[in-house]
């Protein structure tokens, strides 16, 4: 099962890595790319590449991923259900739980690399209306999944030092040390001396302004 995802996965960053004019190589169970040669033709007739059998090989890649990445959620959601509340071992089973997690953000990540490639390989195949029509489903279909994911997905945990490091990062590009009393926030009482002394000084100017034999 796990060299099936691996191979799945495999499959869709060779996917990701299409560029326009390039051609896949489906024969074999892990996908490669030709790219643009004089030969190119003459090679892919020779290994009996077909287009039809292509975008049959990257439908089922596809959907292969997208059937992992529903059964993983699934696995995740009954996981955390059934373990909540449970006198078990914590450190295991936040150990298995990231791990589905991160199994299931990389398929989704090669899913949208896979919708890049194919978007190239339609304009690849743009004079072929039925092949890059094909082509075309399937990335859309990506699309939808990838949209009712955003939905459902978990949310990314974030790091309790995510913070401290942002203010660690700023206080770094400011040149200051940690304690610095510049990064103190001013209080109402550190700020009244100020205040105080701007309104003596609009009282003097006053009083100048009226009787100038004072001043």
């Amino acid at each position: 099962m796990q060299a099936d995802v691996e191979r799945t996965l495999g499959n869709l960053h060779v996917l990701g890595a299409l560029s326009h004019n390039d051609k896949l190589m489906t024969n074999e169970d892990a996908f490669d790319i030709y790219t643009p040669t004089t030969l190119r033709g003459l090679v892919r007739t020779w290994y009996g590449e077909r287009r039809g059998h292509n975008v049959s090989r990257i439908r089922s890649t596809v959907r292969g991923a997208i059937e992992f990445s529903q059964r993983t959620l699934t696995d995740l959601r009954a996981y955390g259900g059934a373990n909540h509340g449970a006198e078990v071992d914590v450190d295991v089973n936040t150990l298995r739980r990231e791990t589905m997690e991160l199994q299931f953000r990389r398929m989704i990540d090669g899913l949208r690399r896979a919708r890049d490639g194919l978007e190239n390989l339609t304009q690849t195949y743009r004079e072929d209306a039925a092949l890059s029509s094909q082509i075309r489903l399937v990335t859309e279909e990506i699309g939808d999944f990838l949209a009712v994911m955003e939905r459902h997905a978990p949310p990314r945990a974030v790091a309790p030092c995510a913070a401290s490091g942002a203010e660690d990062k700023t206080r770094k590009s400011s040149g200051r040390s940690p304690g610095d009393p510049r990064d103190r926030t001013a209080s109402p009482e550190s700020a009244r001396p100020i205040a105080d002394a701007d309104d003596a000084d609009t009282a003097a100017r006053s009083v100048c302004a009226n009787l100038p034999s004072v001043c």
